[in-house]
């Protein structure tokens, strides 16, 4: 009884492992895309602006 039961946890203990190791997979991706996404965002807002203090060459386009 005590040898299903390890086997048992051990099983559990796996895939919550791989639950958490996804989910960790998918915020460092989101986390990924966001750092990707935030100077497009900061040159958008820049160029809407007009705000040159920033970026010269960015307040040209």
């Amino acid at each position: 009884m005590k040898k299903v039961l390890s086997a048992e946890f051990r099983v559990l203990s796996e895939q919550s492992r791989n639950y958490f190791g996804n989910l960790l997979v998918c915020i460092s991706a989101l986390g990924t895309l966001g750092e990707l996404r935030a100077p497009a965002t900061l040159w958008e807002r820049q160029r809407l602006t007009g705000d040159r203090k920033l970026g010269d060459s960015v307040g040209a386009f």
